[in-house]
């Protein structure tokens, strides 16, 4: 099995791995506990806590705002609610682990990923779950057009996704995989172990 991390420069201070990027900071945990108190959660499970964030999201869609630059910032996002995938991905990243954090569900956050893929146009990032059923599902995407949103976000598995051409990497707060095997088997549908 590939261990490789995933870095970038992310934030214009050098190559550092992704997974600093999802960390919450302290000052950071106001702003999310702002957003997340417009939501209106469902706390029955894990998946209906991803599925609330997700409906909220899709109730107020985020205006995508292109970065040349490509500095990530999902605490700028937060504020003014604009900005691109890694912008968007990363703002849903860190407030659904909060969420499974407030609602006793932490030993599932293992299950959310930051998704950095190829796909026919660019390099692109989004987030995805591992559902009950043993298979990833996109939680969002800037890159799919709205009415897409309903019939595909947590309903098509990844594996029979076309869109997306390749999976890059994959990252969460406590590290990161560059072209993990470990995940590339289960988008494939065989088994994690």
């Amino acid at each position: 099995m590939e261990k490789k991390s995933f870095s970038y420069n992310f934030n214009q201070k050098g190559t550092q791995d992704i997974s600093q990027y999802l960390i919450i900071r302290k000052l950071q945990k106001e702003l999310i506990n702002k957003t997340i108190s417009d939501m209106k959660i469902d706390s029955s499970s894990p998946q209906a806590v991803v599925e609330s964030v997700q409906k909220y999201f899709i109730s107020r869609p985020p205006r995508y705002k292109r970065d040349t630059s490509e500095l990530w910032n999902w605490e700028s996002f937060l504020n003014t609610w604009k900005g691109d995938c890694d912008d968007v991905a990363g703002a849903m990243h860190v407030i659904i682990n909060t969420l499974l954090d407030t609602y006793n569900f932490s030993e599932h956050k293992e299950r959310l990923w930051f998704h950095v893929n190829q796909n026919y146009t660019e390099r692109h990032a989004n987030n995805i779950w591992l559902a009950d059923n043993g298979l990833f599902y996109t939680v969002e995407s800037t890159m799919d057009l709205k009415g897409t949103f309903y019939r595909k976000w947590l309903n098509v598995p990844l594996k029979y996704d076309s869109f997306y051409t390749n999976h890059d990497a994959f990252a969460k707060s406590t590290g990161s995989h560059y072209g993990s095997n470990i995940i590339r088997e289960d988008l494939r549908g065989e088994s994690l172990e």
